[in-house]
């Protein structure tokens, strides 16, 4: 950006974390003189992109049952990734399962990604989000992020007298953690190449609640 001096590690730098980007397959980042300027340059970078769309289906006849999903890692030319997908199983009681996942890689260039998921097949489901900024280089200091979890779980436990016993409970997770990098060597040769000492934490929790008795009727566990 303007006033910031040419550091041809910072674009090598740069050059790596936009190749990690999901649907940049390869990229180069060209200085570019200004006609008249002898104290400016312009960036110039170019990319190689992947196609968006993907997309599966399957299933067995005889069964019967199937699915099918579709997945856009470019969701509107934005750079973040849409996901969907459908099951078909008559054996259980809920036929029709669904999943769909929404993931911005990087949120206002904080290298904070996020993400937003639910999942429903027969009598479980799952909804969750989590955000999480890693250590996405050599420079950066400080990594963290956070999941939160939310479960309606069906579930069959037999006893050794051979009573079972089928229930519905839902459960959700909470999951936190933080970290910070400590230099080892900081000289400005090996700035991206250096030793880290890396020093974090985490805060896990699971609490149960709701627990319900399974519907008789619909008891194919």
């Amino acid at each position: 950006k303007e006033g910031d001096q040419i550091d041809a590690v910072k674009i090598s730098e740069s050059e790596r974390l936009l190749r990690q980007s999901p649907y940049i397959v390869d990229d180069k980042i060209y200085l570019d003189s200004i006609m008249g300027d002898h104290d400016s340059v312009d960036a110039v970078v170019i990319v190689k992109d992947v196609f968006d769309y993907t997309g599966a289906a399957g299933g067995n006849p005889a069964v019967p049952n199937g699915n099918i999903n579709a997945t856009d890692i470019n969701f509107l030319g934005l750079g973040q990734a849409l996901s969907a997908s459908v099951s078909y199983t008559p054996q259980y009681a809920s036929r029709y399962g669904y999943s769909g996942t929404y993931s911005v890689p990087q949120i206002a260039n904080t290298y904070i990604a996020g993400q937003a998921h639910y999942n429903a097949l027969n009598f479980n489901k799952n909804y969750g989000v989590n955000l999480s900024r890693p250590f996405f280089s050599t420079t950066a200091r400080w990594a963290g992020g956070f999941d939160l979890e939310l479960n309606h779980v069906a579930y069959n436990v037999t006893f050794p007298d051979s009573n079972s016993y089928s229930g519905l409970h839902d459960y959700s997770t909470s999951d936190f953690w933080l970290g910070y990098a400590f230099p080892l060597n900081a000289t400005s040769l090996y700035r991206f190449k250096k030793s880290q000492l890396i020093l974090s934490g985490r805060y896990y929790n699971v609490n149960y609640f709701n627990q319900n008795a399974f519907p008789a009727e619909l008891n194919h566990l």
